[in-house]
């Protein structure tokens, strides 16, 4: 091939990548998402459960769920159906055995968007007994949480079950 040949070909070759550039292509706009500080978040929905937790102690339980409860939100009690709308849970748990329910988050997490979550962690339930004496039952909760438009977190599912007492667990 001649140098003319070669600078010939080398000029084709460069028109036709030039004008697959200039092709017309449809993309869908890029949706740019809000950075959300996925440790923020965490952090704050901790607070909020720790808080949940601060009112139970205070105030019972029926009404710390009350609070803390979005107005949909779904109760899974332990050996029972589960139970929906927030105040159907208040009745439900002003009905129950006195004590005192108080718990301490392990774990959160949150969704990348920011705007759900959910935190597990271990309750103990303190009452008195049929006999008259004090007792303490022990177990595990997962509450599942979605962030409300002013940006405090209400919980939509939360369920337990019992355990043994810390002593007794592995």
């Amino acid at each position: 091939m001649s140098n003319s040949e070669a600078r010939k070909w080398v000029i084709t070759l460069l028109a036709l990548v030039g004008l697959c550039g200039c092709a017309t292509t449809t993309h869908p706009p890029v949706t740019v998402l809000p950075v959300i500080s996925t440790e923020a978040n965490r952090k704050a929905l901790l607070d909020a459960d720790s808080a949940f937790s601060r009112l139970s102690e205070e105030k019972g339980a029926a009404q710390a769920f009350y609070q803390f409860l979005a107005p949909e939100a779904t109760y899974l009690p332990m050996g029972g159906p589960p139970i929906k709308g927030r105040e159907a849970i208040r009745i439900h748990l002003s009905a129950g055995t006195n004590g005192v329910l108080k718990w301490k988050p392990a774990e959160a997490d949150v969704a990348r968007s920011g705007d759900s979550g959910y935190t597990w962690g271990n309750y103990e339930f303190q009452s008195t007994g049929p006999d008259g004496q004090a007792q303490t039952n022990y177990g595990k909760y997962i509450t599942v949480w979605r962030k409300q438009p002013d940006g405090s977190w209400k919980a939509v599912l939360d369920g337990s079950n019992l355990s043994p007492p810390p002593s007794e667990r592995r």
